[in-house]
């Protein structure tokens, strides 16, 4: 499965991601609540026909913001060279990074889901601070395995990572970045990843 499907199948069923869980909930609890409401955002006949797409595109982003740690995803994204980025320069990047996620992937969702069924195998919660989700999504011609990783932030399990088929969101963008940085500074990797973003919207 290509790489980007492989993003946009985690996308769907992990889901990236719901409203947030009002109470410290299990890290398995909320991976189920967040697919829960990112399935019904994409079932809801409210956003049938091509004119709604943008719409159901909005509120999907609604979603994912209420459940992935973004500005968590881009210091793993980044590794060791985080501590080289002033916090102008963390925030402006979490931000841009962010927004380049959605440009890539938010209409590979909404093109790609068929109504894939998702079971939640098993957990795993280190020190209370980490979580391991696993989870499955059905399909014709063999299941997918998707993992999710959870950390405790702000009293709540929030997203961090998402693997599909043992390919990793973070990983697939920490090997680009980190060979940027092995020359270049972190202003720049801002400014590249803001092209990157221009070039998706086309």
């Amino acid at each position: 499965m290509p790489m980007v499907r492989r993003i946009a199948c985690l996308l769907i069923l992990a889901s990236v991601l719901g409203a947030g869980v009002g109470r410290a909930a299990e890290p398995q609890e909320v991976i189920k609540t967040y697919i829960d409401n990112f399935v019904s955002v994409l079932k809801d006949p409210a956003y049938a026909g091509e004119a709604k797409k943008a719409e159901q595109s909005e509120r999907l982003w609604q979603v994912i913001q209420g459940g992935f740690d973004f500005q968590g995803i881009a210091v793993v994204a980044v590794g060791a060279n985080w501590r080289k980025f002033s916090q102008a320069e963390k925030d402006e990047f979490s931000k841009v990074f962010a927004q380049l996620l959605r440009t890539n992937y938010l209409k590979k969702i909404q093109e790609n889901y068929r109504q894939q069924q998702v079971r939640i195998l098993a957990e795993e919660v280190y020190d209370g601070k980490k979580a391991l989700v696993k989870s499955s999504i059905s399909r014709q011609g063999g299941d997918i395995p998707v993992d999710y990783r959870l950390w405790m932030r702000d009293g709540r399990w929030q997203i961090y990572d998402v693997t599909v088929e043992g390919v990793s969101l973070v990983q697939n963008y920490r090997t680009q970045f980190n060979e940027f940085l092995l020359k270049g500074m972190p202003a720049g990797l801002v400014q590249r990843v803001k092209e990157m973003q221009a070039k998706e919207q086309g």
